[in-house]
C-alpha cells in the first residue's frame, strides 16, 4: 500500500491464491466422493446375504429325491447329514450368496477417477460377466450351456441407500446439486 497525492492507492500482487483455493476445493471434493463411494460400497456388500437351506416343503420333487438318496448314503456310511439345497433369491431382490467367502461380495470396490472427476463403484469383472447379468438380467454361458438369469439388482438399490445414509450421517457434507449428477 502506498499513498499518492492524498489518496490511498492500494495494489495487490494477487487478490487470492487461485491455485491454493482450487487445491483445497479439489481435496474436499475428492474426500466427499471417496466417502460417498465408501457408503455405497458398504450398502452393496451388506445387501448380499448368505443363502439359507430350503426346507423339505420348499424342495421340488427332483431336489427332494436327490436329497433323500444322499441322506441315505450318508447314514449307511456313518457320515453327517448332507446340506439341503440353498434357497434362491426372488427376481428383483438382491442375489443370495451360495459360496463362503463369496467372490461377488469380496470383489466390490470403489475408486476415485481423476480423469472424469468422479467415483466408480462396483464389483470387478469375474468369470463370464456374472455381476452384470445379476444386476440387469441376461444370458450367460455356463460350464455346459447358456443360462438365462433374471435381474437381481444390488448396486442400484445400494446407490440410493448409500447416498441417503451419507446425507443422514454426513449432514450437509454432500452438496444438493450432486443429487442429480449420479449416473447408474
Amino acid at each position: 500500500m502506498r499513498l499518492t497525492s492524498g489518496l490511498v492507492d492500494v495494489r495487490f500482487a494477487q487478490f487470492f491464491d487461485r491455485a491454493a483455493v482450487r487445491r483445497r476445493v479439489d481435496r474436499r471434493k475428492r474426500g466427499l466422493l471417496s466417502r460417498a463411494g465408501s457408503f455405497i460400497r458398504t450398502a452393496a456388500k451388506s445387501s448380499l446375504k448368505r443363502a439359507r437351506q430350503k426346507s423339505l416343503g420348499e424342495m421340488t420333487a427332483e431336489e427332494r429325491e436327490r436329497y433323500e438318496v444322499r441322506r441315505a448314503v450318508a447314514r449307511r456310511k456313518g457320515l453327517r447329514t448332507p446340506r439341503r439345497p440353498d434357497r434362491v433369491s426372488e427376481s428383483g431382490q438382491p442375489p443370495l450368496l451360495h459360496m463362503r467367502p463369496s467372490p461377488l461380495k469380496r470383489l466390490i470396490y470403489f475408486a476415485y477417477d481423476p480423469a472424469r472427476d468422479s467415483v466408480v463403484i462396483g464389483p470387478l469383472r469375474f468369470g463370464r460377466a456374472g455381476a452384470e447379468a445379476l444386476e440387469y438380467g441376461g444370458a450367460v454361458r455356463g460350464r455346459r450351456r447358456r443360462v438365462r438369469i433374471r435381474a437381481r439388482p444390488f448396486m442400484r438399490p445400494a446407490l440410493g441407500k448409500g447416498l441417503s445414509d451419507l446425507k443422514r450421517k454426513g449432514g450437509t457434507s454432500l452438496p444438493r446439486f450432486w443429487d442429480n449428477i449420479v449416473r447408474t
